[in-house]
């Protein structure tokens, strides 16, 4: 019994306590988060644009599936022996929140405080999402003929995590590193039942932060061209070359790619530079509010679907 199946499990009642020792403690939950940045590259492997390719080397595909389970640490998610069928599994699927859905959730739980309650209700679907990813994936091993439309379901599962997982990321936060420090503080608090006082913060420009967001949106994949999605991309592929790209493709060295990347972006002249480049006529109020935007638009995912190919 993991401790989130203690908090948000239909057992939890009943559940025994999971004894933890202070030391491990400390390191669960953000060893945790590390491990999803595993977790959702690995899930590249079968996504909307490779998944017929992940379905032609299946004993490839248990092996990358067993990773993922693997980094579900059972001392938060656990689902022990149970196997559900598939007609329980689909219901529980259309229970989940959709990606909107949790992109607004993220969003609120990084811009509103009090934020307990927020970060219960994040906790509570990132265990939601994960047993039924754990279901999915011992369905999955057993290749039934709509293998293809639950492997794209557990694609999108991970895809809601990693808007979910955002507000945990440190560089979700480049202008205001309380808020992380905040964030963990609390979502310990609340996995290991210890008492919460949340801290008054210093007033946020919230006119700001919501012109910001509109405009990381408009760096959003998707269909219809969108405003700043054009300077996004040159942005983001301009730090992957600087940072070394293209990138090794196994999972360890393409996230320190990454890591790489983001120290890049971490550099607000490096950032103004590049933006400037880019957009000559810019003033400089604009490019340091584009910057915030880029950060947040690359915080909430919104270039994944390039990120595969660095």
């Amino acid at each position: 019994m993991g401790l989130l199946d203690r908090l948000f499990g239909r057992n939890k009642d009943v559940a025994k306590e999971l004894l933890v020792d202070e030391t491990k403690k400390v390191k669960l939950w953000p060893k945790h988060v590390s491990d999803f940045a595993e977790i959702n590259y690995l899930s590249k492997s079968f996504s909307f644009s490779t998944v017929d390719k992940a379905l032609k080397d299946f004993p490839a595909l248990e092996k990358t599936l067993g990773e993922i389970e693997s980094l579900i640490s059972p001392e938060l998610v656990s689902i022990g022996k149970e196997e559900k069928l598939e007609d329980e599994i689909l219901a529980d699927l259309k229970l989940l929140k959709s990606r909107d859905e949790v992109h607004k959730l993220s969003g609120d739980l990084q811009f509103e405080a009090p934020r307990q309650a927020k970060l219960r209700e994040v906790l509570n679907e990132i265990y939601n999402n994960w047993t039924v990813a754990l279901q999915l994936i011992r369905l999955i091993r057993k290749k039934p003929v709509n293998v293809r439309e639950l492997l794209l379901e557990l694609y999108k599962i991970i895809l809601k995590n990693s808007d979910l997982y955002s507000p945990f990321y440190a560089e979700s936060h480049p202008e205001h590193k309380d808020i992380h420090t905040e964030i963990m503080r609390i979502a310990k608090a609340i996995i290991f039942n210890e008492e919460i006082i949340e801290k008054i913060e210093a007033a946020v420009d919230k006119d700001e932060v919501k012109f910001v967001s509109k405009m990381a949106g408009q760096m959003a994949p998707g269909d219809t061209p969108k405003r700043y999605r054009e300077l996004a991309v040159s942005i983001f592929e301009k730090l992957a070359e600087m940072a070394g790209s293209p990138f090794p493709k196994e999972a360890k060295p393409y996230i320190a790619g990454l890591k790489k990347m983001e120290r890049l972006m971490d550099d607000d002249s490096l950032m103004f530079t590049l933006v400037k480049g880019f957009r000559p006529r810019y003033d400089d109020a604009k490019i340091k509010l584009i910057v915030k935007a880029f950060r947040e638009a690359y915080a909430n995912t919104f270039f994944e679907d390039i990120a595969s190919d660095l």
